[in-house]
């Protein structure tokens, strides 16, 4: 029931690829298909969001003694030491060599921004934070853990918004995916009962939400931030109800997506390195060359990181 871990990688596996497909059409428009890239790669980093709320959630249900005591270590060895070894990929490629050691540490951690993709992580870095403290909050009170959340959650989305940063409203989706986690067998058999209808609901909605945003109508200027919140969540709904309501999907085993789901966080953070090498005279080539150095750079410092994280888990991460 629900999303599977092999399920959870071709979901991601697509996603990356999506959002590097999203980044070079900002570079080098396709005709006719353009915008609509431009939407649902906006829409499919709402994706991953709703995936770590997901997991999270199910993480800390199945074992939240364990959860909580391991959490900390296994978001740095997870999470942050990736980001900073890409970090430190960047700071080679693109820093002046005469920087001082102060900045190229501040790059390298990441309180100075030098990869693009810095705001995901600081996002999920203080949805991590909310979420563990309402964790462990709940080891002294029992209470719905999604209703607290919700409340901190609130003011994280205000100072999101206050702040100018549209992507971080896509973080919503990552409520999402805790209550859906948390209400799993509610909504699984829901959904069973009214597929038919559940599809063409969530499919109908997104259509017309995504042509409002395409067109650009009247009524955007004003709706575009609630919009963008709708859309994402709707495109989130939609393809988990696909997933847990249609059996083939279920059944799927792609090797090549689970393989680029294994390495999409790395690929997620490194690709913009290979974007400045994007010639619009050249597009077919350009899109080819920056997809294969990206995946390939990702495979290469995935397995490197892999090799570390399993000998400082054995080492620090407590049964």
């Amino acid at each position: 029931m629900g999303i599977s871990k092999e399920t959870a990688l071709l979901l991601k596996g697509g996603g990356a690829l999506w959002v590097v497909l999203y980044h070079l059409n900002q570079l080098m428009p396709l005709p006719f298909i353009g915008h609509f890239i431009e939407i649902n790669g906006m829409m499919h980093v709402g994706l991953f969001f709703f995936l770590s709320g997901y997991g999270l959630t199910k993480s800390y249900n199945y074992n939240p003694e364990k959860f909580i005591r391991n959490f900390w270590i296994r978001r740095v060895l997870y999470f942050l030491l990736p980001f900073w070894v890409i970090n430190g990929v960047y700071t080679v490629v693109w820093c002046d060599k005469w920087q001082s050691f102060i900045q190229l540490f501040g790059y390298i951690v990441g309180y100075k921004y030098i990869n693009p993709h810095s705001w995901f992580i600081g996002a999920l870095f203080i949805l991590y934070l909310i979420f563990f403290s309402v964790a462990w909050l709940r080891k002294y009170k029992k209470f719905k853990m999604e209703y607290v959340f919700l409340v901190l959650f609130f003011f994280y989305l205000c100072w999101g918004g206050m702040n100018g940063q549209k992507l971080f409203l896509s973080s919503v989706d990552f409520y999402i995916g805790m209550l859906i986690a948390a209400n799993e067998k509610n909504i699984f058999d829901l959904v069973k009962k009214y597929k038919v209808k559940v599809l063409a609901f969530f499919s109908s909605v997104f259509i017309l939400s995504c042509l409002l945003m395409v067109e650009r109508l009247y009524i955007y200027i004003f709706l575009h931030r609630p919009l963008f919140v709708f859309n994402s969540v709707v495109f989130v709904l939609l393809i988990y109800c696909l997933f847990i309501s249609v059996g083939f999907l279920r059944e799927l085993k792609l090797r090549f997506l689970l393989w680029i789901g294994a390495i999409s966080y790395e690929l997620y953070l490194l690709h913009n390195i290979f974007l400045q090498y994007a010639n619009d005279n050249y597009k077919l080539l350009s899109y080819l060359g920056i997809y294969f150095f990206s995946i390939l750079s990702a495979f290469i410092i995935s397995t490197i990181i892999i090799f570390v994280q399993e000998k400082l888990a054995l080492r620090f991460i407590r049964k």
